[in-house]
């Protein structure tokens, strides 16, 4: 995890704070926190999108990484629909 060294200002309407503070207050976090936690994954999104990348990391529990290897390292199998698929002349090919 980064150092957090910056420091971030924003202008609230009281009722927004108050929100903000008893959202932050369910989840067992400050304030600030808490807009870190759901603000930056959104605006990654955002980031992703506007550039047109693909999501290139994703986190998975112990278990479900070693159900993810065990798929990744199984040997390839045979899909009949995907090989008719393949078989056929592209449309364009005529």
């Amino acid at each position: 995890m980064q150092a957090k060294i910056e420091h971030l200002h924003i202008r609230a309407s009281e009722r927004d704070k108050a929100m903000l503070a008893r959202a932050a207050q369910s989840k067992n976090m400050s304030v600030s926190q808490f807009i870190l936690h759901t603000s930056v994954p959104i605006a990654e999104e955002i980031v992703r999108n506007e550039i047109g990348e693909v999501q290139t990391l994703f986190r998975l529990g112990p278990d479900d990484w070693a159900e993810f290897c065990q798929l990744l390292d199984a040997p390839a199998r045979e899909i009949p629909q995907l090989k008719e698929l393949l078989a056929l002349k592209a449309p364009w090919e005529d």
